[in-house]
């Protein structure tokens, strides 16, 4: 998979405020990427999809997890990030689209799509690190091997 410079700060930077849990620095990255061309925003979308599937399988050895796993992800994910104040009857479904590898499109509206994909995938990404890894190490790891991927 090619990544695109011109999506990968955006979404890097989403990742990072979200991490940050900064909720003024979360809303200016989903501006920046909510006015860019649309080309930007939707690749920007599908990007952080991408990341966000790689890293739930991850945390699960690459196996899909189930029902049950996803619906305390999902608790576990609303009890953290209190601060963006996350739908929890979105959280779940999101969580299964991205499992099934199915349209989350298809379980949820755009503007809820938009929002979750930063804050799960960032919460993915630093809530279940290994060996003290950083989580933009851990980022890099994934963009790495969607790079290496490509073409594959």
């Amino acid at each position: 998979m090619r990544i695109d410079g011109r999506i990968e700060p955006l979404v890097r930077e989403a990742f990072g405020a979200a991490v940050a849990r900064d909720a003024d620095r979360f809303r200016a990255a989903l501006t920046a990427i909510g006015s860019a061309d649309d080309s930007v925003a939707s690749e920007s979308v599908h990007l952080a999809l991408v990341i966000d599937t790689y890293a739930l399988l991850d945390i699960h050895q690459g196996a899909k997890p189930d029902g049950a796993q996803l619906r305390e992800l999902g608790r576990e994910f609303c009890e953290m990030e209190k601060w963006a104040v996350p739908d929890p009857a979105a959280v779940t479904p999101f969580l299964e689209a991205l499992a099934n590898r199915s349209p989350v499109e298809d379980v949820l509206p755009p503007e809820q799509i938009s929002v979750l994909v930063f804050l799960v995938g960032a919460w993915l990404l630093a809530s279940f690190l290994k060996n003290n890894q950083n989580w933009t190490d851990y980022l890099d790891s994934i963009l790495d091997g969607l790079e290496a991927y490509d073409g594959k």
